[in-house]
């Protein structure tokens, strides 16, 4: 009967579809679990284990700088092969974070390169894990005074942003803040004070916390 037969083969087409839909979503649910315990492990095995002087002996732990300390961690993320790209580029995100807040550019210029690099070896040019690093390479490297960097890396982000988490996203609005400020750095003014009232006027409506 050609109208069960169809009914039959949409059934079993949908429970495949359903199927094939779980099995995705836990794999990809299996795969973030195993990159958040490699994390877990890094930053507790590895990083804080820097200030043990029984893991690193002639150290002693009260005068190990957090820059040394940040170092370390470097050495061992790069040297730490069992480590899947996403869980490295992650690790590497934290601790070029931190060389920022300390005002060392260039390290962390540098290890953002080497987390993107990571990144985009398991994960598509829009994944939000990619999108956060190339979004404090851009504010970064204009620190850094890499400022034609800069430029390439916003020209290419911003398009993205748009399209994936949207214009006024509080992401994205920190990239575009970020773009400002390049612009003013290279003595774009007038451009410069176009894009930070674009930036205030959707930050205040969608993003007051920026």
């Amino acid at each position: 009967e050609p109208k069960v037969a169809i009914a039959a083969t949409a059934a079993v087409g949908v429970l495949a579809i359903g199927l094939a839909t779980s099995l995705w979503l836990w794999r990809r649910a299996e795969a973030s679990a195993s990159e958040t315990q490699q994390i877990n492990r890094f930053l507790n095995e590895d990083v804080l284990a820097a200030a043990d002087p029984s893991l690193e002996p002639g150290e002693d732990p009260a005068h190990v700088s957090v820059p040394a300390l940040l170092a370390n961690a470097e050495s061992k993320l790069d040297r730490d092969l069992g480590l899947q790209p996403a869980a490295r580029a992650q690790a590497g995100l934290s601790i070029a974070r931190a060389y920022f807040g300390l005002g060392l550019w260039h390290q962390s210029y540098a290890r953002l390169t080497k987390a993107n690099a990571d990144a985009r070896t398991r994960l598509p040019a829009d994944a939000p894990l990619v999108l956060q690093i190339e979004q404090q390479l851009g504010i970064t490297a204009t620190y850094d005074g890499r400022y034609a960097e800069a430029q390439r890396i916003y020209a290419d982000l911003l398009p993205r942003l748009r399209a994936g988490p949207g214009w006024t996203a509080p992401e994205t609005i920190a990239a575009r803040r970020g773009y400002g400020l390049l612009l003013d750095e290279r003595d774009s003014f007038e451009q410069a004070r176009e894009v930070y009232e674009s930036v205030q006027a959707d930050a205040a409506k969608y993003a007051p916390q920026q």
